[in-house]
Formats: C-alpha cells, sequence, structure tokens
C-alpha cells in the first residue's frame, strides 16, 4: 500500500474541508473473501463513502462533494477513514 496526498472533502452544508485517505497503490495480498461477495483487503483499505462533517457534525455522501488533492509534501498523515463505528452507536439509532 503505497498513500498518495490526502484528500480534501468540502461539506456541502458549512464549507469545512476534511482530510480522508487517498492511495497511489494497494494490492489484495492476505485478503479474504467470503460466498456472500464480501472480502477484506489488509493492504487496500476503503474510505467510507459517507462521511461525517468535524465541524457542523451533518453527514454526507463523498461522491456528491467539492474535493480537491493536497499539493505534494502537504499530506500531514492526519486523514480520517470515516465516522465512527455503527457498534460504538445507541441501539435503534440511524445515525451517531
Amino acid at each position: 500500500m503505497l498513500p498518495d496526498n490526502s484528500l480534501l472533502l468540502k461539506c456541502p452544508f458549512c464549507g469545512k474541508e476534511k482530510e480522508v485517505l487517498s492511495l497511489m497503490s494497494g494490492n489484495t495480498i492476505h485478503g479474504r473473501q467470503w460466498s456472500d461477495l464480501k472480502s477484506v483487503y489488509p493492504m487496500l483499505p476503503k474510505v467510507s463513502p459517507i462521511q461525517k462533517c468535524p465541524s457542523c457534525g451533518k453527514y454526507y455522501f463523498a461522491e456528491n462533494v467539492e474535493k480537491r488533492q493536497l499539493p505534494s509534501g502537504g499530506a500531514g498523515g492526519g486523514f480520517l477513514f470515516s465516522f465512527p463505528p455503527f457498534y460504538l452507536c445507541q441501539p435503534r439509532t440511524a445515525m451517531c
């Protein structure tokens, strides 16, 4: 896995930018696949398609927002994969 410069996603609600992971390359070594088509590849992590704004707390789809890549040397490694996992949420709630 070779990380690339981070992507900045602009929140459609408040306009604050969030830094997320971007990969230059990855591989499927030690990957696991199940009969229900679920697959896990440790060396090829995925960024969640649903993101939570760290400023206003609203959720949005990453594919529907303005994106830009940090310039070379600007990646601080502070990227985020997604919002907290659902198992940390209270029961019977749609979002944390």
